[in-house]
């Protein structure tokens, strides 16, 4: 798995609830094939009392109104918390948006990859 600073979402970001902090530009072909994944990786991973959701929003301009196109559910316990497929049907601008239940603690590394990191 490699990391394209064009593609990265939050970068050693606290873990906490609010938007990423950057928007992905796509570019305006959208996510093409091959279909590519969301990577959320934890320096701390979670424990059971603790919980990490991240809901894929895409617009079709960067200061344009975010829907939800998909949410993922943190895995306890693991460091790679988050490896799925983006879905098909995003539009040019993407960000993502972080709840959390619990006080989760350590940081985040959240981005587009084209190949996964299950460790």
């Amino acid at each position: 798995m490699y990391w394209d600073k064009l593609l990265m979402f939050s970068e050693n970001a606290a873990i906490g609830a609010g938007n990423s902090t950057n928007t992905v530009d796509l570019g305006a072909a959208g996510a093409a094939y091959p279909q590519p994944h969301l990577q959320v990786v934890l320096d701390t991973p979670l424990t059971d009392s603790q919980g990490l959701t991240v809901e894929v929003q895409t617009a079709d301009a960067a200061d344009g109104t975010f829907v939800t196109a998909a949410t993922y559910k943190a895995v306890t316990g693991q460091a790679s918390a988050i490896a799925e497929r983006l879905p098909y049907d995003l539009k040019q601008f993407v960000q993502l948006k972080y709840s959390v239940t619990g006080t989760p603690t350590g940081k985040m590394t959240a981005g587009v990859v084209l190949d996964i990191n299950l460790g």
